[in-house]
């Protein structure tokens, strides 16, 4: 089953339960955005107050991921639980919100423990007319949930400044330059050519 399409009509009193499998596609995520083996699993209870739809549920694949220190490519698990509230365009017309329901059995997440339009506004969705467009709202929710530096594990020693390898796979004898990245090489012998330029023209003006 491929991401459902949502109506406000179509939502029961009782709410509904929904599992489906996810395509990366289907989310319109670009290849910067994120690389996903076999897609998503996707878990979500869905209730109505009024005009107001609440979604509650987690987002479960495998990203592909480059480490930034030794520069590979790994597997990591993702777990991604979210809420989200969609509500009527401003202006429409809107009865009096409620508190939202959770379903029996589902324990509230650190970030939805706050009250109803305090501090969750980042979680808030416009409705498209009656339908719920759940893609954009998960899409945001992976690319919030990148990590800004991955890493292949906490204690990757990465790439030696000096010779480039791979010192999770062995030691390379090179002396420890103090540098933290190959960048920092290219960095430390532009700084000893700006002193160079800079001894000759004094040398010149002597």
């Amino acid at each position: 089953m491929s991401l459902p399409t949502l109506r406000l009509d179509d939502i029961p009193e009782e709410g509904l339960n929904l599992t489906s499998q996810v395509q990366q596609e289907e989310l319109t995520l670009s290849a910067t955005e994120g690389v996903f083996q076999d897609g998503f699993s996707l878990s979500i209870d869905v209730d109505k107050v009024g005009r107001q739809v609440n979604v509650i549920g987690v987002l479960v694949g495998t990203a592909l991921r480059q480490c930034v220190r030794c520069l590979k490519e790994y597997e990591d698990a993702v777990e991604l639980p979210f809420e989200a509230v969609y509500r009527p365009a401003a202006g429409s017309h809107e009865p009096p919100r409620a508190v939202r329901s959770r379903p029996a059995g589902r324990e509230p997440q650190p970030a939805a423990i706050e009250e109803e339009g305090e501090g969750d506004e980042d979680a808030v969705y416009t409705l498209d007319g009656d339908q719920i467009d759940l893609a954009g709202m998960l899409r945001e929710q992976i690319i919030l949930g990148t990590p800004m530096q991955p890493l292949c594990r906490a204690d990757c020693r990465g790439l030696c400044p000096v010779c480039g390898q791979d010192r999770n796979e062995r030691d390379c004898g090179c002396a420890d330059t103090g540098l933290s990245s190959p960048f920092a090489v290219l960095r430390q012998r532009t700084g000893k050519d700006k002193k160079r330029s800079g001894s000759s023209s004094g040398k010149g003006l002597s």
